[in-house]
């Protein structure tokens, strides 16, 4: 039996390749490397932001109630929200996106 795959297409770097005035925001599930790996994809696809998780985490990532990220935008620190549920980091990300989109 032969399971012929296509590639799919890059959907973070199409939109951001074809950015004009929107704000792009991507995300990163991580192991290892986690920083390093948001940031080339941060640069890499012409985002605005990166919502970044280590999904190795007992606590985060897929199959769990709660999650705990760590936000990356170009030229600002980090920010990193704690351990809470996947609800309140959503409500937290967008704030945060409102008020860089406002800039």
């Amino acid at each position: 039996m032969t399971l012929a795959l296509i590639k799919n297409t890059d959907i973070l770097a199409t939109l951001g390749s074809q950015k004009k005035e929107q704000f792009l925001i991507g995300f990163a599930a991580e192991t290892t490397n986690v920083e390093e790996y948001a940031r080339g994809k941060l640069i890499k696809k012409n985002a605005d932001m990166i919502v970044a998780n280590d999904v190795s985490k007992a606590h985060a990532g897929f199959n769990k109630d709660t999650n705990e990220v760590t936000i990356f935008m170009v030229d600002e620190k980090p920010i990193e929200l704690t351990v809470k549920s996947k609800q309140m980091i959503a409500e937290e990300i967008l704030a945060v996106a409102l008020t860089k989109m406002k800039k």
